[in-house]
């Protein structure tokens, strides 16, 4: 801790104003205003000493060296502490120079005692004056150590130096997102968090966690049995949940039935026109997705796409050849995110006719501030907002806003980039969308920026009618019970045990209440070990039962306000370093049940689940394959 205020003392001290006083000519005595005037007697000197010959200038050089001479001893006897500093660098300078240039003076002329006197006196009391002014800067200095100590005394004992450091050193955005992040975890425990490390013994910890994990895999995977199974029973035409992919249910209807018709690329007309339309929608849904995809990647520029094994000279080139976009549908291009702002572009897709605003996921530690800003905030949509400002009435626009306020609700870091992405891109796609009224606005967008995308979709639904919203890796943005979670015009592709997938503040809380609940209840903990010793495909019917069961009633006790990954949620399965052959899978999940839990399971911490590049390649496999199958089924 002492090297570390010692360290903040420094970069303090650097950044002070008491420092910047000295920072012209105070490192060196004499450097000021004595050389000035003592360049003022030389030039008097010269001018006077007209008349005089060799052996006059001479003598009087001569005379000048002696009376310096003298003025030193003088000197050292008042003040040895000035001896070096004085004597040496300010009055010897001084005489020196004065004999160097009357050495190089033409002959006939003579010096002027009275004014080398005067010089040599002036350059003293120079010296003088700057030297006490060093000292009276040195003290200032101290003091001004004094009152950073003592302010860093105080900050350590009541918690607040993170506050001081920020605020010294970060952007005011960037020292805000700082304060809130250190108030979330100050609050930890207002939000039902729990320390389980500085509450029981690290063993108790440890069991309890191989205990949760297990419990979480064996329940898991009977629920999915049990939704296989009632799907197989109805024929797959229950409610979309875990287990029931509903993409390919709709390709396998295309094929079947143009298999039979012999068609070459139409709906057969034995499925009903509701059922025609679902599959045409849900195939350029495919496309829609793999194509965008690439966009979503393009976004993190050219460093990023190293981790793919692509080398691009620039971000530009980099979006422009990962897209295939030309230069001129380029709208506005932002490659340097800051606090609450993360980095985007702008720019016409003309085959699709859209106007595309893709924003960039977590890449720098100003993202990592937005993504710690976790709490919940409520928000309006920026027409409801206009019709609030306009409102006259304080008790109407109260009312107005808390209709709205029960029905959208958002992670707070990523309702403020949305903001700051709104503020900076409204005027421009407002501009192109006028220019091309057959043109529609979709925003995509990774991880972060598929959160933000998904907090900007809600916010400009009723500005930008037939607006879309594609997330990939989309993280928990809000509530289950408002938008954007439930929004129709959303759709998020989320990667099988993507690490951010089920990762909030709320979920955080759950899990420690859990493992709380087994560091203080052993025999539930080694029941939970005994009965899911086997892996989870060889426990037995009763064991699976009771694992879903004991989950089940676990999840009743749980209270705390957790995030989903919002809109309609398309699970993604497949193998990313796989053969190009594996199946990939593209499945429709309920959030609340497929993201309820925070999962413990030894990939929970792999982000190359998480990584753009997955998700592109995993659906550009989705998508030729859905194409195979429409050529195959055309006897193509």
């Amino acid at each position: 801790m002492r090297f570390f205020l010692r360290i903040i003392a420094v970069i303090s001290l650097t950044y002070s104003p008491a420092c910047c006083l000295g920072t012209k000519g105070s490192g060196r005595l004499g450097s000021g205003g004595g050389k000035s005037k003592n360049s003022n007697n030389n030039n008097r000197s010269r001018s006077s000493a007209k008349d005089g010959g060799p052996t006059a200038a001479a003598s009087s050089i001569e005379k000048g060296r002696r009376l310096a001479s003298n003025t030193k001893k003088k000197i050292k006897e008042k003040s040895k502490s000035i001896q070096s500093t004085l004597a040496e660098a300010k009055a010897g300078m001084t005489v020196s120079s004065i004999i160097s240039q009357s050495i190089s003076i033409p002959v006939d002329l003579d010096l002027d005692l009275e004014g080398i006197k005067g010089g040599i006196k002036s350059g003293i009391q120079d010296g003088k004056g700057l030297f006490f002014d060093s000292l009276s800067r040195v003290d200032l200095e101290k003091s001004y150590i004094a009152l950073l100590i003592a302010e860093l005394k105080e900050k350590v004992k009541t918690g607040d130096i993170s506050d001081m450091i920020a605020s010294r050193l970060l952007s005011a955005e960037s020292a805000m997102a700082v304060k809130t992040v250190r108030k979330i975890i100050e609050d930890f425990p207002d939000h039902g968090v729990k320390d389980v490390f500085a509450l029981y013994p690290t063993k108790d910890v440890v069991a309890s966690i191989i205990a949760l994990s297990r419990l979480q895999s064996a329940s898991y995977y009977a629920y999915n049995k049990m939704e296989q199974y009632n799907n197989g029973r109805t024929g797959g035409s229950g409610s979309w949940t875990i287990g029931t992919d509903l993409l390919a249910a709709a390709l396998k209807d295309y094929s079947d039935s143009s298999s039979e018709e012999g068609t070459t690329g139409d709906v057969s007309d034995d499925i009903d026109d509701n059922r025609a339309n679902e599959i045409l929608k849900e195939r350029e849904l495919i496309a829609d997705l793999a194509h965008y995809s690439r966009f979503a990647h393009a976004a993190y520029g050219w460093k990023f796409a190293l981790l793919s094994g692509k080398i691009h000279f620039g971000d530009t080139s980099m979006l422009l050849r990962k897209t295939g976009l030309k230069r001129r549908h380029l709208i506005a291009t932002n490659w340097r995110s800051k606090t609450h702002l993360p980095a985007y572009f702008l720019a016409r897709d003309i085959k699709r006719r859209k106007i595309v605003l893709c924003i960039r996921g977590t890449l720098s530690p100003k993202d990592v501030l937005t993504d710690l800003c976790c709490t919940a905030e409520d928000f309006m949509s920026h027409e409801e907002e206009i019709a609030l400002n306009m409102t006259s009435s304080e008790s109407s626009g109260r009312g107005f806003r808390k209709l709205y306020r029960t029905r959208a609700r958002a992670h707070e870091g990523m309702l403020k980039s949305a903001r700051g992405v709104a503020n900076a891109t409204h005027g421009l796609i407002s501009s192109e969308l006028a220019s091309n009224p057959d043109y529609d606005l979709i925003i995509v967008g990774h991880s972060l920026g598929g959160g933000v995308a998904a907090v900007l979709g809600t916010f400009w639904r009723d500005t930008f009618p037939g607006l879309k919203v594609y997330g990939y890796g989309s993280p928990c943005v809000g509530p289950i019970d408002s938008h954007p979670t439930i929004s129709n015009s959303i759709v998020s592709v989320v990667g099988e045990s993507d690490p951010f997938s089920c990762l909030s503040l709320g979920h955080l809380a759950d899990a420690s209440t859990m493992l709380s609940k087994f560091c203080e209840d052993k025999i539930l903990r080694e029941t939970i070990l005994n009965n899911t010793r086997s892996d989870v495909e060889e426990l037995d019917e009763s064991e699976l039962k009771w694992c879903l069961k004991t989950m089940n009633n676990l999840a009743k006790d749980l209270k705390a306000e957790k995030f989903y990954p919002p809109g309609r949620v398309l699970q993604m399965k497949g193998s990313y370093f796989g053969p190009v052959t594996d199946d990939v899978t593209l499945t429709e999940v309920s959030q609340e049940n497929a993201f309820r839990d925070l999962r413990f399971h030894p990939r929970m911490f792999d982000l190359s689940l998480h990584v753009p590049h997955r998700y592109e390649v995993l659906l550009a496999r989705i998508w030729r394959s859905a194409k195979m199958r429409r050529k195959s089924s055309n006897g193509q």
